[in-house]
């Protein structure tokens, strides 16, 4: 961000969604309430070394990378904000030759609270939320506007794959080595996980659209989540040429097997590096392209998910509610989270990292794969393009079929 964009921010002073943040030479309770209020309202930035009139005192230059380790430090620990918050890295800004931090504070799927306490934004005010009703109204407003919360009180275990928890178990041990999960019972676990959840409406516990999304069996991702499903498309040729064309219904965790098999299959391999260290690069594009489809795609988008395989491209589209429109650049990547349960899950069993790095990743391996820069484009429906024309460096290995239109489906995992 350029410091005149900077200016222009402070200038206008602020708001519900923006906050200033004096600082007196240690992290005040002001500081962790705003934090607070941004997640359970519609998230926010706050910039701490700027009065609440706008003047920027900064902080003290020396030690903006201590204050930045001791605030993230204080975020990671569940005994101060809970459930901890998925914020992006906190950023040090160079205004009239002053230090500022930035904060930016993602709206958050769970209801956070500070030492106890909720904390809601109300204009320029960070207020306690301690009636029965406002707590309920805070949850039923999360609820509204993240579907993967949507509670579902028709579905049962019968309907869901949880035999596939066990499996779930040992990935997550295997990306951590040690896992709260390993220790769990099922419910438990689904209880960690947020796919149990309070319809706050109806006072009724049950599984949500998360739960679904990610365990559920086919015939139920056909009935209650259709957003999951996503339709391959392959078109060899002149842009005329027909259409290889088949539509995936699946939970997102089968999806993710199976469309890595067909990457795997109909895209050209290139390795980086040498020797133990070599890298598939055609295993690292599609791992990141095909995560971010599936995990921040709209589930109450009726559009369904593409991948789509060319031969100077290879595409994903999704269903997006954007709140900021146009392209991304390796340099303007700002992630604001679509599912948070569904990417925490992903997370927790190692296909996924945190938040904004595989869009970083996506970058620095196109270019690597196929010779230019990816294509990232954010509006109502989100597309990820990896550009192949021109592209050199392939291996000799090819898994051409004899029919570049057919699709072949690869086992399930």
């Amino acid at each position: 961000m350029e410091p005149s964009q900077i200016k222009s921010i402070l200038d206008a002073g602020q708001t519900a969604e923006v906050a200033f943040l004096s600082f007196s030479g240690e992290l005040g309770p002001e500081i962790f309430q705003t934090i607070c209020a941004f997640l359970n309202r519609f998230g926010g930035e706050a910039y701490l070394g700027v009065e609440a009139d706008g003047r920027i005192r900064g902080v003290p230059a020396g030690e903006a990378s201590r204050i930045i380790r001791a605030l993230s430090q204080a975020l990671a620990d569940p005994r101060t904000i809970n459930p901890v918050p998925p914020l992006t890295p906190l950023k040090i800004l160079e205004v009239e030759n002053k230090k500022i931090i930035r904060i930016r504070v993602p709206l958050s799927s769970d209801t956070h609270r500070l030492h106890n306490i909720i904390y809601d934004r109300e204009g320029l005010v960070n207020v306690q939320v301690t009636s029965a009703t406002g707590i309920a109204q805070t949850h039923i407003r999360k609820q509204n506007f993240f579907a993967e919360k949507t509670v579902l009180p028709e579905v049962r275990d019968a309907d869901l794959r949880l035999d596939r928890l066990q499996a779930i178990r040992q990935m997550a041990r295997a990306r951590y080595g040690a896992h709260p999960w390993a220790g769990m019972t099922d419910r438990q676990l689904l209880l960690s996980a947020g796919l149990i959840d309070r319809d706050w409406a109806l006072d009724k516990m049950g599984y949500n659209l998360a739960a679904v999304a990610l365990l559920g069996r086919d015939r139920v991702i056909s009935s209650l989540a259709p957003a999951c499903q996503t339709q391959v498309l392959r078109r060899a040729g002149h842009l005329n040429s027909p259409f290889g064309r088949m539509t995936i219904s699946a939970s997102l965790l089968d999806s993710y097997g199976i469309l890595m098999g067909l990457a795997r299959k109909y895209l050209r391999e290139k390795f980086h590096g040498a020797g133990k260290g070599r890298l598939s690069l055609r295993s690292l594009i599609a791992h990141e392209l095909l995560v971010n489809c599936l995990i921040h795609r709209d589930l109450r988008n009726p559009r369904p998910a593409k991948f789509i395989l060319e031969n100077d491209r290879a595409m994903t589209e999704n269903g997006s509610f954007p709140r900021l429109v146009g392209a991304i650049t390796a340099e303007s990547v700002e992630p604001i989270p679509k599912n948070p349960l569904i990417a925490s899950f992903f997370r927790d069993i190692g296909l996924a990292e945190g938040l904004g790095s595989g869009l970083k990743k996506l970058f620095y391996y196109g270019r690597l794969y196929s010779d230019r820069e990816p294509i990232l484009l954010e509006e109502e429906v989100f597309r990820a393009i990896i550009p192949l024309e021109n592209a050199s460096g392939w291996a000799k290995e090819s898994h051409e079929d004899s029919d570049p239109t057919k699709i072949q489906l690869p086992a399930r995992w």
